[in-house]
């Protein structure tokens, strides 16, 4: 009976023992998987970040460009306005100048009518004095 006993609680023992190497294995085999998935979700987080990083660097290297584009545009431009405005204002300047010399020339014009009108009285005059004398 002792010996009965004996067997069958190997027997268990042995059951038990199979049962719980089941479980671990189990379990373990749980845990590589899991392991694996969030190893998995790492690695493609980190292959984005590095993805991301590499579109930072390049988009700053595009904003670089950008602005020295920008910046050279920029000169062209003034390279092309300075001068257009320098002439405006000349072109300003000139036609103030011109109204100018309009006034000026009608006053002469005038002044040369006014000046014919004096020598015709001062001829006359003279005439009237001439005529006179004699």
């Amino acid at each position: 009976m002792e010996k009965k006993r004996k067997a069958e609680i190997l027997k268990i023992e042995t059951k038990k023992n199979m049962a719980i190497k089941q479980l671990c294995d189990k379990v373990e085999d749980k845990y590589k998987k899991i392991r694996e998935y969030y190893l998995d979700i790492c690695n493609t987080n980190m292959d984005i970040i590095r993805q991301l990083k590499e579109d930072v660097a390049d988009a700053n290297k595009e904003n670089a460009q950008r602005t020295k584009d920008k910046q050279h545009q920029q000169e062209m431009n003034n390279a092309v306005v300075e001068p257009l405005n320098r002439a405006t204002k000349e072109v300003k300047e000139k036609e103030k100048e011109q109204i100018i010399h309009e006034k000026i020339k009608r006053k002469l014009e005038k002044l040369q009518i006014d000046i014919a009108e004096q020598k015709k009285v001062c001829q006359e005059t003279e005439w009237h004095y001439e005529v006179r004398l004699q």
